[in-house]
This record gives C-alpha cells, sequence and structure tokens, in this order.
C-alpha cells in the first residue's frame, strides 16, 4: 500500500472511530408546526382558491397535495379548516361580511387535499379594497391581507400596432419585432408577463412546467421576438434552453398587475447564494395572500422565411376513416425554429411549426402543429379534438403523422394514424 492510501485507510478509520464515540441523541419532541398559507386572488377569475397546508416537521411522510398544485413536496396539507375572506373596505359588500372557502366548492379537476375555494363571484373585489384572510386549524390562527391592484388599462405594442388587453388575434414577427407591454395603474406594484403555447388541452402542469414569466417592478416590459426562455423547468442544463416565441405557433400572453405583497412573493427565495430568505406576509403564521389584476390575449407568431424549406405548403387528397375515406384539403405554414435541433446547422434534424388550415378528417381545422425536418425529408402531425372525452374526462383526440420528401420533384405525402397508412396526398408550393 502507497504512504497516500495509508494515509487515507488511517483518515478514515480515526474518522469512524470518532462518530462512534458521539451517539446522536434521538429527537423525542418534534418541532412546532406552522401554518402555511398560499394564495393570489384574481379579478380575471370568477373564482378564487388558496392553499394550506401545515410545515412538515418529520413527523408525516409524503403529501397528499394534488397535481394541480405547483410544488407539492414536503408541507402537509391541512383538511377541515376553517378558511373565511372578507372585504374591510367593503362593510355592504353583497357576499356577506365573510365569505367561508371549502375543499368541497371547487371544480373536481381542481380539487386536492388541502386547496380551500370561495364561492362564485364572492367576496366582491373592486379596485384599491383591502382583502383579509382568516384561516384556523384548531391550534393556529393565521391571517394575511392584500390590496386588490388598480388597472385602467393593458396595451401590447408591436411593429407600430397597439392593442388592447385581452384582444383581437395580434401577429408578431420573431425576427424582427418586440413585443412592449404596457399596465397603465392607480395601484399595485409588480407587472408579470407570462407566454406558453397554445394547445388544444393545457393541463395544470403542461401550464407550470412550459410557461416562460418575465416581471418587472414597474408599469412597462418588452421582450425582443429573438428571447430565450430562460425559465423553462422542462429543460436540462446541458440543454439548448427553447426560444420564448417560435413562429408558427398560437402563444397565450397573459399580463397580470399584482400588489405589494405579489411581488415580495415572486422576489423572495430560500437562496443559498444571496442570502435572501422568504419575505412572509401571514400574521400567526408563512406564506402570502395577494392579489392581481390580469388579462390574456393571443399572439400569432410568424417570422422571416430565410431557409429554402420554409414557406406555403398545399396538401390534398384521401384519407381513410373507419370504413370510409373522406376528402381533407390543408394548408400549411411552415417555419423552422430552434426549439428541436441538435447540429445547429441549416440542414440536417431541425424542429417546424407550422398553421394548419383547411378541412381534415373530423372536420374544418385552424390550429397549429409541430414537425421535424431531417434534410429535406418532412415529418408533421396533425392533432384534431373528436368531440368526445377519455375516461379522465380529457377531449379525446386523434393523432395522423404525415411525412414526404419534400426536395424531391414530386412529393407524396404519407398519412399513418396508429402506425397503419391511411392515404396518401399530393403537395403544392405556393
Amino acid at each position: 500500500m502507497s504512504a497516500r492510501n495509508l494515509r487515507l485507510a488511517l483518515l478514515a478509520l480515526g474518522t469512524a472511530g470518532c462518530f462512534g464515540e458521539t451517539p446522536v441523541e434521538p429527537i423525542t419532541d418534534p418541532p412546532e408546526t406552522l401554518l402555511l398559507v398560499q394564495g393570489v386572488l384574481r379579478t380575471d377569475h370568477d373564482q378564487q382558491f388558496v392553499l394550506v397546508e401545515r410545515s412538515f416537521n418529520g413527523t408525516v411522510a409524503g403529501s397528499g397535495v394534488s397535481e394541480y398544485l405547483p410544488g407539492g413536496g414536503l408541507p402537509v396539507p391541512v383538511e377541515g379548516a376553517d378558511v373565511r375572506l372578507s372585504n374591510l373596505s367593503f362593510p355592504g359588500d353583497p357576499c356577506g361580511a365573510e365569505v367561508e372557502m371549502t375543499e368541497e366548492a371547487g371544480p373536481a379537476e381542481q380539487r386536492g387535499a388541502g386547496v380551500y375555494f370561495g364561492p362564485v363571484g364572492c367576496p366582491a373585489m373592486r379596485a384599491g379594497d383591502t382583502i383579509q384572510i382568516l384561516v384556523g386549524d384548531g391550534e393556529h390562527v393565521a391571517v394575511g391581507r392584500t390590496v386588490i391592484p388598480g388597472v385602467s388599462s393593458i396595451t401590447i405594442t408591436a411593429d407600430g400596432e397597439t392593442i388592447d388587453v385581452p384582444g383581437p388575434l395580434f401577429e408578431f414577427n420573431r425576427d424582427t419585432d418586440t413585443l412592449a407591454v404596457d399596465v397603465e395603474a392607480t395601484s399595485g406594484r409588480v407587472l408579470l408577463t407570462e407566454i406558453h403555447d397554445r394547445r388544444f388541452f393545457e393541463s395544470s402542469s403542461y401550464l407550470a412546467f412550459e410557461s416562460g414569466q418575465v416581471w418587472v417592478d414597474d408599469t412597462r416590459l418588452e421582450l425582443p421576438g429573438n428571447l430565450i426562455n430562460l425559465l423553462t423547468q422542462d429543460s436540462d442544463l446541458d440543454d439548448d434552453l427553447p426560444s420564448l416565441f417560435n413562429a408558427g405557433r398560437y402563444v397565450a400572453v397573459t399580463v397580470g398587475f399584482g400588489d405589494e405583497v405579489f411581488h415580495d412573493q415572486i422576489r423572495s427565495a430560500n437562496n443559498p447564494i444571496t442570502g435572501r430568505g422568504f419575505v412572509n406576509r401571514i400574521e400567526g403564521g408563512y406564506g402570502f395572500l395577494s392579489s392581481m389584476t390580469a388579462a390574456q390575449t393571443t399572439l400569432r407568431v410568424v417570422g422571416n422565411i430565410d431557409d429554402p424549406r420554409e414557406g406555403t405548403y398545399r396538401m390534398s387528397g384521401r384519407v381513410a376513416s373507419g370504413p370510409d375515406s373522406v376528402d381533407v384539403d390543408v394548408t400549411w405554414e411552415l417555419y423552422l425554429n430552434d426549439e428541436i435541433r441538435n447540429d445547429g446547422g441549416p440542414t440536417g434534424f431541425v424542429g417546424l411549426s407550422a398553421f394548419v388550415v383547411g378541412d381534415w378528417v373530423e372536420g374544418a381545422y385552424d390550429a397549429y402543429t409541430e414537425g421535424t425536418f431531417e434534410d429535406d425529408f418532412f415529418r408533421g402531425f396533425l392533432v384534431q379534438p373528436t368531440g368526445g372525452e377519455t375516461p379522465e374526462g380529457d377531449p379525446e383526440l386523434r393523432i395522423w403523422e404525415l411525412g414526404a420528401p419534400l426536395g424531391s420533384s414530386t412529393p407524396v405525402v404519407r398519412v399513418t394514424e396508429n402506425g397503419t397508412e391511411v392515404g396518401r396526398l399530393t403537395v403544392v408550393r405556393q
């Protein structure tokens, strides 16, 4: 054995001996738990909800928190709590002096342990009103307050055009435009913009993991079209981060203006690098009750045509559907994007998005879809709701895969469903 290895072995033996001589005393009295309250009241939502939990102290294993909620880690949900909201600024609130929140009052798909919902439309929430929450679990009482922001207008501007939010479909060029978001407010503190691609079915987990959020302590925010989504939770650090705006997609833009408590909540965290801790705004517990005024609109994101594969294609023919076949005729407005790319070059494997409009198997089609190019070989997907539901209550979807060598002189699109060819389409470059 080398001298170095001998020294390491002796050190290990010495360390083990030291640990063995100092027994660890068992903890017989677990630390007291705290009530944890989290809630963002939204004036654009008909029904309000809050999450009530108890801090973890090692006595409970696991958590029953619904997947509907972000997190769902160590805190333990509190069931059967007494949770009440009241508008301290509106004694004549038609909802009453206090509004009771219960776990049973929410939509079935959103219920979960520790999630409390108020009645639809209650309490009244006007700009400048102070809303108070009172939470009791039989042992502790927690109190939080928020002041409803006052917002007179929300607008977005790009390429010299301005619209109110919510507003009509707004075209945005990712290569040349900058999206400016402006809020005219009488009260409040922080501007938040949340952006995500529109889908047929937007689950809570999709929104939590796929949305990009940007906030400023101001009333104006500018987002260039080539902005990278630095906050996505669906990418490894070694991956190329996706763009926030990808051409060929419909993108939902939600603009919110939050109160002082929301500002404290969004800027604070238990960060070992900065040393900044969580800013607590709950008396007798931990957490926050904040509020936000928000509105949403949709962008139609386009881009410059700078690749020979980009452009407009018409695909038509017949596709089998059960014992019959139907005529289909769809136009693809197709763009490359950098969300699915493995070599960064102009050829090779690269992602695409496309607006597809026309007639498809289940009827009229007007949506965006995704796919890839491998050199000149096109592969895309069409997803269409059938009008039915899955056993879980989600929309039932049919999915077709389309493939064609679009670089050939006479390309033919093969259409498959569940691995079986169901049609061949002709392609015309527009």
